[in-house]
């Protein structure tokens, strides 16, 4: 009898009714000045689950893990994601031993702010989202105050999600990931509502994702950066019927990257550097002949994001195009492929320390 009553009273308990609903937040309020309008800044940052994304080499972004890369904001602008490849060429790594003879890389918070275009100085606070809808708050006195000693690194050492050296940053909580960070300078930051696990605006309403961001980053496209900021996106349906074709059709059609800079209206002072990056957070450099020669890109199905680069009859996918035109590459190390019949790679330790060799094909262009 009690293993015919168990799948009824399974469902009794699972039923809507049953479960505990968090509350409906409130009706949005007009803002006065000084206080923030929960209609106006609810945003982007709501994340979902991606089922096709794999391997764990992409900063933890494996099947059922949150589809996104992680973002740096600046009073709700996306100014550049938060990957090792992607954080401006200024901000300065720096080597420290965090076991005797083991070492690896750091950055400094302040340093990142910085680069990004804020100024710790007048930073009123940042927060640090985390998984299960955790946030951190660390002050901009706290950042002042520890200018130099603040730290953050990367869970893979030469990539992975970034994460705060907690042990360098005493805030009002710890959380293992970042998913996000935003920095507060001209807006107001949020209060976080620990009982609730949200953040609110100062009447108490929640707030949902990344406050004051307009929209989230779609999923599965490729970013440019220009001088280590945020300039476009490429994706199937922004290009299709705004650049102009090279050749071929649907997803076989080529584009020029030049042409992709144009209607962003990107404007170059000299040819530029180029480095392209892949999903397993490899960059490959292109030389001044490949970028003189001129660079194309398709958007084949299936590829969770990455373009197809063609260079001078050589194939490679990529999910970020970091260009240099007034800034130098970064000076720090990395994991690098090189564009050939055979690329050859290096895989490092979590840490960065140890190197082997490893082998990866590369097609040659039809």
């Amino acid at each position: 009898m009690m293993r015919l009553l168990l799948p009824s009273i399974l469902m009794i308990a699972l039923a809507p009714g049953c479960r505990k609903q968090r509350p409906a937040p409130a009706p949005a309020q007009p803002a006065v000045q000084g206080e923030i309008n929960p209609e106006a800044v609810a945003g982007s940052g709501e994340y979902k689950l991606d089922e096709d994304a794999d391997d764990e080499a992409r900063g933890g972004r494996s099947k059922g893990k949150r589809n996104h890369d992680p973002q740096v904001y600046l009073d709700g602008v996306p100014v550049v994601a938060f990957t090792y490849n992607e954080i401006p060429s200024t901000v300065p790594a720096l080597e420290y031993e965090w076991e005797p003879g083991e070492k690896a890389t750091r950055f400094r918070i302040c340093d990142l702010v910085k680069a990004v275009g804020a100024d710790c100085a007048k930073v009123k606070a940042t927060h640090w989202f985390g998984g299960d809808e955790r946030v951190v708050t660390i002050t901009g006195d706290y950042l002042r105050k520890h200018k130099k000693d603040a730290y953050f690194d990367f869970a893979h050492g030469m990539g992975g999600r970034p994460r705060v050296q907690w042990g360098s940053v005493k805030a009002d909580d710890m959380i293992d990931l970042v998913n996000d960070m935003q920095i507060y300078v001209n807006k107001k930051p949020p209060k976080f509502n620990r009982q609730d696990w949200t953040l609110t605006d100062d009447k108490g309403h929640e707030l949902e994702g990344i406050p004051y961001a307009e929209k989230r980053e779609e999923k599965r496209l490729t970013r440019v950066n220009v001088d280590g900021r945020l300039v476009a996106h490429i994706k199937r349906n922004l290009v299709e019927g705004k650049l102009p074709v090279v050749s071929g059709t649907g997803p076989d059609a080529r584009y020029r990257l030049a042409d992709l800079l144009k209607e962003n209206h990107l404007t170059l002072t000299r040819p530029g550097t180029i480095d392209l990056v892949n999903l397993d957070e490899r960059v490959i450099h292109l030389t001044a002949e490949d970028v003189a020669a001129g660079i194309e890109f398709s958007c084949p199905r299936h590829a969770h994001g990455e373009m197809e680069f063609h260079v001078r009859g050589r194939s490679v996918r990529a999910n970020v195009v970091n260009i240099y035109d007034r800034l130098a590459r970064p000076d720090r190390p990395e994991r690098t492929l090189t564009l050939g019949q055979v690329a050859r790679g290096w895989v490092g330790d979590p840490q960065g320390t140890t190197q082997e060799s490893s082998m990866i094909s590369m097609k040659a262009a039809p």
